[in-house]
């Protein structure tokens, strides 16, 4: 299980057993010769030349190591129920290794003896850091999991980041994602055991730790939180203490204060009293609902692993609105680093995603207005905390599904080549409906909302004040504001609002009828543009009349019987001069044998529920 050989004391890599490169040939002797230091004559320490050691050789130093290493841990834990400070373990370790060298020694001819151990070799330290059980790799939780108890599923476990416990500090209580061992927790750690370590040998030991390391899922139950001193039951109202068992990879950097109340807070600046509550109802001073919805996001941010899958989006063409004080407010609860800074159209950019293993929120308060994005795949797996790959500079990639609130602000409509469905049902659109220009109170974003007490007060209301939710309510005018932007940006929707409402048949086909009309509908409003194509036309169909929110009168039909649904007059083909139809007005006199002859027996497309009839008959007219 080791690759441990001890080579040439003045190059520390070669001491640590770097040399060998899979971490298992030299153990299984698979190498044909190792490098080895002979014998300092002067100190028994080891010099400067170096001898070849057959693989048989080598063999038999890895196993002594490895052997040595495993029977102290076991016996450290058995004796005392965990190992020695590491400088203590180095030391030990060190002298019962060179114990055994020497008492292999004691059979050899001079001039084949083995080297002393000087510096702790990559296995031994990737063992001793191994044993204090504080060192996993972390898979992605089960989605929507109430439970530890695993699906089966087989995990790449090659592409598993490491995560090591941490007891104290400003992470206490989570495991730190490690992508490499040059820099960071897992590097620190190393150099406990060898200070002298270099960054082949720190490699070596990141490798065995990737491959032994034992692998522990995230925490993905939805109501638990990790805040500064605790983890918190937000849906049974209890504080948990941290452990090992709970695995997350990031916490709220606030403490949470059951005793916290809503602070009054005399201003200078103006001689007035402010408090978080009275100044959330600033934002929205008529609408209550929407007040509501500001806490919820609130919430959201302080609550990850809720999958509540919808990308909150604050939207205002003006300034001075609010919505980047509440964006600071979120950062500031939760911690500047816990928030990750990414545009929305850097979500097509390779390495833009880095950050998000350290972050429980993607908080953005400014968007170019410019941005245009063509790919929004990425975006909406971040949006639903589907799997994705972290690519990061210089490290391997590795698999990881960020759970936590996305927050965008935009200062115009969203320019997105998706006008799907499957998007839109992602997003919650919030218009930010007051102004503050000409009376702006910058001491709020500047000062007050970092103070302790209100941001003790937020995540108190938040988690333990506020009932436990996931998902968020539509107020009337989100319901107006996405309504309005799927208008202004699906062709298809701005289509079907306008038309199926005028349409006098009973039966409207897919192709011949509601596609012709479609383009050019589409040409009259965008003389310049492209309509999209028949298949995506009547998927978006489909997704418009199956919308509850749509509330329509009609549903989608494989094959139904066009008599008694089309059989009369049916003034849009007149208006839009469908080829397939427009025969029959040629011939009014006539029209409607004409037109029994132009329709097909049966058609897909749109049946209206409940069918009106000919609205043109004797008993409708007198009706």
């Amino acid at each position: 299980m080791n690759d441990v050989i001890t080579t040439t004391p003045n190059d520390t890599d070669d001491v640590n057993g770097v040399n060998n490169t899979n971490g298992m040939d030299e153990v299984n002797g698979t190498n044909d010769t190792a490098d080895a230091q002979a014998p300092d004559a002067g100190n028994g320490n080891g010099g400067s030349g170096t001898v070849n050691i057959p693989a048989g050789r080598a063999n038999t130093v890895s196993f002594t190591v490895k052997h040595e290493v495993d029977d102290y841990i076991k016996r450290s834990l058995e004796m005392y129920g965990e190992l020695p400070d590491p400088e203590v373990c180095t030391d030990d370790v060190l002298v019962e290794i060179n114990q055994a060298i020497s008492m292999l020694n004691t059979a050899l001819p001079k001039g084949e003896k083995f080297p002393r151990v000087k510096e702790l070799p990559g296995y031994a330290i990737a063992e001793l850091l191994l044993a204090h059980n504080d060192i996993i790799r972390v898979a992605p939780g089960l989605k929507g999991a109430d439970t530890d108890e695993d699906d089966g599923e087989i995990l790449d476990e090659s592409k598993l980041p490491l995560g090591i416990y941490q007891h104290d500090g400003v992470k206490k209580g989570i495991y730190a994602i490690c992508e490499s061992a040059d820099a960071g927790v897992l590097c620190e750690l190393i150099r406990q055991y060898n200070p002298q370590i270099t960054s082949r040998g720190r490699k070596e030991v990141f490798l065995i730790l990737k491959s032994k390391a034992p692998v522990m899922r995230k925490t993905t139950t939805p109501y638990l939180a990790a805040v500064g001193n605790c983890i918190y039951d937000a849906l049974h109202k209890e504080v948990i203490p941290f452990s090992k068992d709970y695995v997350f990879t990031s916490k709220i950097r606030t403490h949470l204060n059951l005793a916290a109340v809503n602070p009054m807070i005399p201003v200078s600046q103006d001689g007035s009293v402010w408090n978080p509550e009275d100044w959330m109802k600033t934002l929205a001073p008529n609408d209550p609902e929407l007040v509501d919805l500001f806490w919820q996001v609130i919430q959201a941010s302080c609550l990850p692993l809720v999958p509540r899958n919808k990308m909150v989006v604050l939207a205002s063409e003006k300034g001075n609105n609010g919505k980047g004080t509440i964006c600071e407010l979120i950062r500031t609860v939760l911690g500047e680093s816990q928030t990750a800074n990414i545009p929305l159209d850097y979500f097509e950019k390779p390495f833009a995603l880095g950050a998000l293993p350290n972050a429980v929120a993607i908080v953005v308060d400014e968007n170019s207005v410019k941005a245009y994005l063509k790919d929004v795949a990425i975006l909406k797996s971040v949006i639903t905390g589907d799997r994705i790959t972290i690519n990061q500079k210089y490290v391997q990639p590795f698999d990881y599904s960020f759970n936590g609130l996305v927050l965008e602000c935009v200062n115009s409509m969203l320019q997105v080549k998706d006008k799907t469905g499957s998007f839109c049902r992602r997003l919650l659109l919030v218009k930010m409906p007051s102004c503050f220009t000409g009376k702006e109170k910058k001491y709020i974003k500047a000062e007050l909302i970092r103070r302790r007490d209100v941001r003790e007060y937020i995540l108190k209301k938040v988690l333990v004040d506020m009932p436990y939710r996931d998902s968020f309510s539509e107020p009337k005018c989100c319901k107006e504001a996405m309504k309005e932007y799927i208008q202004l940006t699906n062709s298809v929707v701005a289509f079907c609002d306008e038309i199926l409402p005028k349409c006098v048949w009973d039966l409207l086909p897919a192709t011949d009828f509601l596609y012709e009309m479609y383009k050019i509908h589409y040409s009259e409003a965008h003389p310049d543009g492209h309509p999209v194509g028949r298949n995506e036309f009547i998927e978006e169909v489909k997704n418009y009349v199956d919308d509850p929110n749509n509330q329509s009168e009609w549903e989608w039909t494989d094959c139904t019987r066009s008599a008694g649904r089309m059989e009369w007059k049916e003034p849009l083909i007149e208006e839009y001069d469908l080829p397939g139809f427009a025969r029959a007005y040629y011939y009014a006199s006539n029209y409607e044998a004409i037109l029994k002859r132009v329709l097909k027996e049966k058609y897909s497309g749109l049946k209206r529920k409940a069918p009106k009839g000919n609205p043109y008959s004797q008993a409708a007219v007198t009706a």
